[in-house]
């Protein structure tokens, strides 16, 4: 039984990564290159999308990836195991100094999945802010969530500026934006932010034009390169303690996805599934309005374990009850 939970575990942390949208880089001595994993996060709307093939398509020009139609990242396939899917493409780049694998997912249940499982692989970030709408809930949600994943260093993208005649209206965002890095862990102050259009960009480089728009996409990627650490493999962790209680963000799986068919309510007490131990454990929700989480949602939960264990944050589990996963899950706090 033990392998069977591992398995099942291992295939709902890996279902994107074969995602279909590829723009491969075109030289071979790219892996010689660090290699970064970075996503790019945000409301829906904000042109998370839309960034991500400007980005390719410029450095496509320059002979350091091979171009890609939006269309082709806009609506990627699902790609399912075990009955849990998550669209998500994937595009890679160079820039003359590292080598980027960049995950993208259009639709905001596929970032919390991604994340929350592990699937989609970042250490750093994009966070796409639209200068019409300014950081709505979701994208303090994402960044949150990206935070509390490890995610270690983001870049600001402050888009649709052209569409904003005030430009007072567009430093009223940037300040909200940065506030909103600060309340969340990271620090607002002194994070890059770079105003453009990528929209106007994708079509200036289609029409074989440059322009500020364009401009501004180069200044993304040098501030990438710049002001995003390279990831470094861990070294050797310290003994971890044991804890009976924990925060976690956690996704729980619809029906179809296998998971349950009745709301998940405060005193639920499934098995919580970790890489070196299962723990029943029962569950509150601290910060739901309703006082309960539907299958298909996300909720942050404290959690009471009935025996103690090694666990910290950073750490992924999976929920189980009668015998099946019904959720995955990311501690946030140990106490």
């Amino acid at each position: 039984m033990p392998s069977k939970i591992v398995r099942g575990l291992a295939a709902l942390w890996l279902v994107a990564l074969s995602g279909v949208a590829f723009a491969q880089p075109p030289s071979a001595h790219a892996v010689t290159k660090p290699l970064v994993n970075v996503g790019v996060l945000g409301q829906t709307g904000a042109g998370k999308t839309t960034l991500t093939a400007a980005i390719v398509k410029l450095q496509a020009a320059k002979g350091l990836a091979h171009d890609i139609e939006l269309g082709a990242i806009d609506k990627p396939e699902t790609t399912t195991a075990n009955g849990v899917g998550i669209a998500a493409a994937h595009v890679e780049y160079e820039t003359e100094s590292r080598h980027y694998a960049h995950v993208d997912m259009p639709k905001s249940v596929d970032y919390v999945k991604g994340l929350i499982t592990g699937a989609a692989s970042m250490d750093c970030a994009i966070v796409v802010v639209s200068a019409v709408d300014g950081p709505k809930p979701q994208t303090r949600e994402h960044v949150r969530l990206a935070h509390a994943a490890g995610v270690t260093g983001v870049v600001v993208y402050l888009n649709k500026v052209d569409l904003v005649d005030d430009k007072n209206e567009i430093d009223i965002v940037e300040l909200e934006t940065r506030d909103m890095l600060s309340n969340n862990g990271y620090a607002g102050d002194d994070a890059t932010v770079i105003r453009g259009s990528a929209l106007g960009a994708l079509r200036a480089l289609e029409g074989g034009k440059r322009g500020p728009d364009v401009e501004s996409i180069e200044q993304l990627l040098a501030a990438m390169d710049r002001d995003i650490p390279v990831a470094e493999a861990a070294g050797e962790q310290s003994s971890t303690e044991a804890h009976a209680r924990f925060s976690a963000f956690t996704y729980w799986l619809t029906q179809q996805e296998g998971g349950l068919s009745s709301p998940i309510t405060p005193g639920f007490a499934p098995q919580f599934h970790f890489p070196t131990t299962d723990v029943t454990g029962a569950i509150e929700m601290p910060e739901s309005t309703t006082g309960r989480a539907m299958p298909g949602e996300q909720a942050v939960i404290d959690v009471s374990l009935g025996t103690p264990a090694a666990i910290e944050p950073g750490e992924r589990f999976a929920i189980r009850d009668g015998g099946r996963t019904v959720g995955a899950g990311l501690v946030v706090e140990v106490r």
